[in-house]
């Protein structure tokens, strides 16, 4: 399916309609008057899109690659060879999604949201600058950009959606403008946290926690490969679901006094994880917390490992 020339009588596209094809050119005729929020979402192959000039709901002006809903200047399908033109207000949910060959994309400073998924799955994006235009990232906008090193996040940003930065193994530097009243990155610790509830939302390799942070929050550190260890502070209270999740190489990690709740698959995947030592705080520990690589699980309270489904080759060392 190279090539998509959708006939003159089509008026509505809807949801899911060329989802995960290998479509690479796609030409939206006059007729069109609705196309569904996802229609063209995963497709890694798509470079040349154009809408017919006398399409009256949509447009890809300036021959950008793209397609625009013309009313809202809502970008809502884009490829590898996109070029964003300075009118579009919106970059529409899963709009750039799965575009695996695109390396780097200009954001101009007419945008003021980046929709949930937008960028999802575009694993060759290496760089991304966000204008200080834009005030909203959706869930999941860059979530599996593995090839993603470093982020800045402008003092405009008041909103990140749930788990806008997820599974992007390869980050680094990450940097919040000091002038945002939302988040930071405090004591230049290479994360992003929420100011108001001292959540941290996503770290990196790099990442030092720092001493206030309450909440390791959910996939804070999903996929870091090379994450081998992580100091974690006395002032973290819970340990969301998947917060290190599939960190393979991570080999220890200290729990601290602290910590009363650990959630479901929080260390699950970091297969290079052999021993943990569960604190007395503990209070609560959700299923699958712990990956099947782990031998031995130090613990007063054995009642806490009744739900987790433990391997059953683990060896429970009660203190």
């Amino acid at each position: 399916m190279a090539k998509i020339a959708i006939p003159n009588s089509i008026q509505k596209i809807d949801i899911f309609a060329f989802a995960e094809t290998g479509i690479k050119d796609l030409t939206i005729p006059a007729s069109v008057t609705e196309i569904s929020d996802r229609a063209f979402e995963f497709c890694p192959e798509l470079r040349t899109i154009i809408v017919d000039k006398n399409n009256r709901h949509y447009d890809s002006r300036n021959n950008c690659n793209a397609i625009i809903k013309s009313s809202s200047n809502t970008l809502i399908r884009g490829g590898n060879a996109t070029l964003i033109p300075n009118s579009v207000r919106i970059l529409g949910e899963y709009s750039f999604s799965g575009c695996r060959s695109m390396t780097s994309i200009s954001i101009p400073s007419s945008v003021i949201e980046i929709g949930s998924a937008a960028f999802c799955g575009c694993t060759g994006l290496t760089s991304i600058f966000i204008p200080s235009s834009v005030i909203e990232i959706g869930s999941a906008a860059f979530c599996g950009c593995t090839g993603l090193t470093s982020i800045f996040i402008p003092n405009s940003v008041t909103k990140i959606g749930y788990r806008g930065f997820a599974s992007c193994s390869s980050l680094e530097a990450i940097v919040v403008d000091k002038n945002n009243k939302y988040y930071d990155s405090r004591n230049e610790c290479n994360a992003i946290i929420e100011t108001s509830s001292n959540i941290l939302i996503r770290g990196g390799k790099s990442t030092v926690i720092p001493s206030t942070v309450r909440i390791l929050g959910n996939e804070s550190f999903s996929a870091c490969s090379d994450l081998v260890l992580i100091s974690i502070p006395s002032s973290v209270e819970e340990i969301w679901g998947d917060a290190f999740a599939h960190c393979c190489k991570l080999t220890s990690v200290i729990i601290p006094n602290s910590v009363t709740t650990i959630c479901s698959n929080a260390f699950g995947g970091c297969e290079s994880l052999s021993s943990i030592v569960i604190p007395d705080s503990v209070k609560q520990i959700h299923g699958h917390a712990f990956p099947s690589s782990l031998k031995t699980i130090t613990i007063k309270n054995e009642k806490l490992l009744k739900n987790v489904g433990l391997p059953w080759s683990v060896k429970i060392i009660k203190t």
